[in-house]
């Protein structure tokens, strides 16, 4: 990527603006795959990321501390606060499932389809995973999208 000329001051200099974040987008991602591609990955990290800070506020919320969940988790307390407040946690199915059980909430997942043609189409799987009563502070439903 190239980087921007400085402004030397002199009245015939030209400076050449900063690329801006589409025309890099566009040529790192050239072709309509690779930036389908980019906006299908930045939605999953974002979607990870809003579910893990939800989980954070349950847990924060409840009285819960960080080493309390890897206790209940038979973790390392150094990994839940890496999972808990890392930018780029990626949680696995079971670890998730594992720090919904020690926050006392359940997880209630369904796999369908994409819309196609402006046609919705029917649930292929819908698989609840069930430890213990939700608390107070997880009384609502939070609704996390990757598509």
């Amino acid at each position: 990527m190239k980087r921007p000329l400085k402004r030397t001051g002199s009245k015939g200099a030209r400076a050449r603006a900063a690329p801006s974040f589409e025309q890099f987008v566009g040529k790192e991602f050239s072709s309509p795959a690779d930036r389908a591609q980019l906006a299908t990955d930045v939605e999953t990290v974002i979607a990870v990321a809003r579910l893990m800070e939800t989980l954070e506020g349950i847990r924060a919320e409840a009285g819960i501390s960080r080493a309390e969940v890897a206790r209940r988790m038979n973790k390392h307390a150094p990994a839940i606060t890496r999972l808990l407040s890392a930018e780029d946690s990626n949680p696995t199915l079971k670890t998730l499932l594992g720090l919904l059980r020690s926050l006392g909430l359940h997880a209630t997942l369904v796999i369908e389809p994409r819309e196609r043609n402006g046609r919705r189409h029917e649930r292929v799987l819908d698989v609840s995973a069930k430890y213990g009563r939700p608390r107070a502070a997880a009384k609502e439903t939070a609704v996390f999208a990757a598509r």
